[in-house]
């Protein structure tokens, strides 16, 4: 490509082509400079604007993703990937509003019903603290996928925080019948029976966090606290111990 580029300098494909030759191999360096060049010679092309950007993301190299990637809306609007992209990005900054503008902008031009954006907006009010929002949108979706594990922890976890414990611990139950090996599933259904005060559901759940992992330390210090409020002292301090 090199030779072509030679007889055909302004050819921005055979750039294209160069830079993703370079990607193949891990030049990732060398791949963003032929995509710039290929850029330069045509700004408006989706392809070189969407692996430059890719590219910088894999790197991460997040401002300069995001600069590139809204280069790639201004293009298309209704680019799916870049504005999913773009909304990760601004999640990792901590700029939930930025985000949460690509997610609803999916929503109401790209696919209005499109699953992934609605459990994104959920996550974004999870983080910002606004439970109820956030568990309305995953009450109407969770029936749509009733066995995605994501979705039944991020339900739990709204629940947990608006204080409907009982409903928190059957969704922390539903996940351990998907996932019977994750302990820290277990653990946080012990957690909630021990809030509860149903200690004897909370000891089952937290013995079983342990076996599948015995260096799971929440589970063992949550266990701990239970037999502390049972007047069991030696059982405490052996699992402080351990």
């Amino acid at each position: 490509y090199q030779n072509a580029i030679k007889l055909d300098p302004n050819n921005p494909e055979t750039h294209l082509i160069l830079g993703m030759s370079y990607s193949d191999i891990k030049k990732y360096n060398e791949a963003i400079d032929s995509f710039k060049k290929s850029i330069a010679i045509m700004p408006n092309q989706e392809t070189a604007l969407s692996l430059l950007a890719n590219t910088y993301n894999r790197l991460e190299k997040n401002e300069l993703a995001i600069e590139t990637y809204k280069k790639l809306v201004a293009v298309n609007p209704n680019n799916l990937s870049a504005r999913k992209s773009l909304g990760l990005l601004y999640r990792i900054n901590k700029e939930y509003d930025l985000a949460l503008d690509q997610y609803n902008e999916i929503l109401r031009n790209i696919d209005p019903q499109n699953l992934d954006a609605k459990s994104k907006i959920a996550q974004i009010y999870n983080s910002q603290g606004k439970y109820k929002k956030a568990n309305e949108i995953l009450k109407a979706i969770i029936p749509l996928a009733p066995n995605n594990k994501g979705l039944i922890r991020d339900t739990a976890f709204s629940l947990r925080r608006i204080g409907k414990l009982e409903e928190a611990a059957e969704m922390y139950e539903i996940i351990t019948t998907l996932d019977p090996n994750d302990d820290g599933i277990f653990y946080l259904l012990g957690d909630v029976y021990k809030e509860l005060k149903m200690l004897d559901k909370a000891t089952n759940s937290l013995v079983k966090a342990i076996k599948l992992n015995p260096q799971n330390t929440f589970a063992r210090y949550s266990l701990a606290g239970i037999y502390q409020e049972k007047g069991e002292s030696k059982k405490a301090l052996q699992e402080y111990h351990k």
